[in-house]
């Protein structure tokens, strides 16, 4: 059995996205930063120039699970990854760039 639960990253990522778009910005960071989140202002910042789709997924693993360590959520970032359909990668780029 997997220690990650596939549907349930994919059910968080989307219910942030729908609920609380104020909380995602697209910038340009330092080229060795993929992407930022501020716990304080629950604020998702992702860098334009890296894979907008997993840091989107990472970022959004590190607001539902701020006690995870970084390998942790570098584990569940990729195995999202390796496991998500086009279909779902599809609709989350797309929601995601709708609130752009």
């Amino acid at each position: 059995m997997p220690e990650f639960n596939l549907d349930s990253i994919i059910r968080q990522t989307y219910y942030l996205l729908n609920n609380r778009p104020e909380m995602f910005t697209l910038e340009k960071l330092h080229i060795n930063t993929a992407g930022l989140y501020h716990t304080e202002s629950k604020r998702i910042v992702i860098n334009y120039r890296t894979d907008i789709l997993s840091v989107l997924i990472h970022e959004v693993l590190h607001h539902y699970y701020p006690n995870w360590s970084e390998q942790r959520v570098l584990s569940a970032e990729r195995f999202v990854m390796n496991h998500i359909s086009k279909r779902r990668a599809i609709n989350i780029l797309k929601k995601f760039a709708s609130i752009l």
